[in-house]
């Protein structure tokens, strides 16, 4: 119960720091995701109380569920994949995925291929089918 009064203390607070970090922050890098998360975090506790360290993984991050990621789905270990992972499971819209090295690439065709077998489709740019994919996915 204790437990519990002190994560209502936080609730505001983190909230609105999720919500901000769920809304803006996917397209951009980890240099600047910090910048702008410490910003947030600058401006939001001088109005509210936040978690000792807030983040994204201690705010809505379940850990079974991120643990699930990396051993069922090969989610790399750091701290970006994570957060963008979370980002991508927690968003009503689509989220950009700037993937250089193909991490983020594998892991949703991993994850896909399981969970959604026959339902998931991988399509490049040029393939044929590509058009009657989208069609057939937006219906």
């Amino acid at each position: 119960m204790r437990n519990f009064r002190m994560n209502l203390a936080y609730i505001i607070g983190n909230c609105l720091l999720a919500s901000g970090v769920l809304a803006y922050s996917s397209p951009f890098d980890t240099t600047y995701r910090s910048r702008i998360f410490k910003t947030w975090i600058t401006k939001i506790e001088s109005h509210f109380k936040l978690n000792e360290v807030p983040s994204l993984k201690t705010i809505i991050g379940n850990k079974v569920e991120i643990e699930n990621w990396k051993a069922l789905y090969k989610l790399p270990d750091d701290e970006f994949s994570v957060e963008n992972t979370i980002i991508m499971m927690n968003s009503k819209r689509w989220s950009l995925c700037i993937d250089p090295q193909l991490q983020a690439n594998n892991f949703i065709k991993r994850m896909g291929t399981m969970v959604m077998k026959e339902n998931f489709v991988v399509c490049k740019y040029n393939d044929v089918k590509l058009s009657s994919e989208l069609e057939y996915a937006i219906k």
